[in-house]
């Protein structure tokens, strides 16, 4: 796979996730992060369902 299509993979799961935060009554942010090594984490917006004003993706 090119790099592009690498980068587009992860933007849309980013999106798939900021939908869920959506669906979640939160603000629609996703995230996704990808080390060096191929670990990946992924969050999204959970400041109102944790009541956390920290939780943010």
């Amino acid at each position: 796979m090119t790099d592009r299509v690498v980068d587009e993979m992860w933007m849309r799961r980013a999106l798939d996730l900021a939908e869920e935060a959506g669906r979640a009554d939160e603000v629609p942010v996703g995230a996704v992060l990808v080390a060096p090594d191929g670990r990946t984490f992924e969050a999204h917006n959970g400041t109102r369902e944790l009541s956390d004003p920290t939780a943010h993706a």
